[in-house]
């Protein structure tokens, strides 16, 4: 296990190395992605649409960010184990591991970018308060949740090669019915509940939950959404590597 984790470490520091080598502004670019979109659609939502949410960028900005990582970590780690037949054949290498570095890659970027970005627009407001630092625990589960989900996306796209495609998409069109920039509270009753079961939203607002007008009680809902949430993908993701790990170097 200590191996396994000593490589995922290895594997996460070089592709961040490799994905930024002959980059002019380097790592500059993972804030540059989420500060355009979040200047972009602060102003499209908030000043032409006239949509109307205290704190607005606040609210934005805790969504948004979490958001890119999400999916961005969906549709990279997705198509990994299907490109990487010819690394796991060479050498004795737990496939999983690859997944795993790629989320950690996509951690390390995230947070970096959002710290930087919650600062500012965080004392637009007032100061932090305290419990910013309980978004560990939902930062824990959504590194836990998304880690299994997208073994279940790779596993399936080496054996259905057009899953990367149907995962793009997808997770394309989701941005548009996930309230991210616009509230729950705005969506017709008949259809709310089915935020309940929208897992990527699940880490989001409880993420969102720790720095946006944090509620005890929300809060622990939110976490315990999360949670569950967390275990069927957890569930899920054993299922799918149990089932396919026999034919898994057959179909690569």
């Amino acid at each position: 296990m200590f191996r396994d984790l000593t490589t995922t470490l290895v594997l996460t520091q070089a592709q961040l190395k490799a994905r930024y080598r002959n980059t002019v502004a380097g790592i500059v670019w993972v804030i540059l992605n989420p500060v355009i979109m979040f200047g972009a659609q602060a102003i499209a939502f908030k000043h032409i649409l006239k949509i109307t949410i205290e704190d607005y960028y606040l609210y934005l900005l805790a969504g948004l960010v979490p958001w890119i990582f999400v999916i961005m970590t969906i549709q990279m780690a997705t198509p990994i184990l299907a490109g990487s037949g010819p690394i796991l054949k060479a050498f004795k290498l737990n496939p999983i591991i690859l997944i795993f570095s790629q989320v950690l890659d996509n951690l390390l970027n995230f947070m970096l970018a959002f710290s930087i970005m919650f600062i500012p627009i965080q004392m637009m407001y007032g100061p932090p308060a305290w419990t910013i630092i309980l978004c560990i625990l939902p930062l824990f589960l959504m590194l836990i949740g998304i880690s299994s989900l997208c073994t279940s996306l790779s596993l399936t796209q080496v054996f259905y090669r057009d899953t990367n495609y149907v995962v793009n998409f997808i997770t394309g069109v989701m941005f548009f019915v996930t309230p991210i920039f616009f509230t729950p509270e705005m969506v017709a009753t008949k259809y709310a509940w089915l935020f309940n079961f929208h897992l990527p939203y699940l880490y989001i607002d409880a993420f969102r939950a720790c720095f946006y007008h944090f509620d005890w009680n929300y809060f622990i809902l939110a976490l315990g959404k999360c949670f569950l949430g967390t275990i069927f993908l957890v569930l899920n993701a054993k299922w799918s590597w149990h089932r396919n790990k026999n034919e898994l170097y057959l179909r690569l």
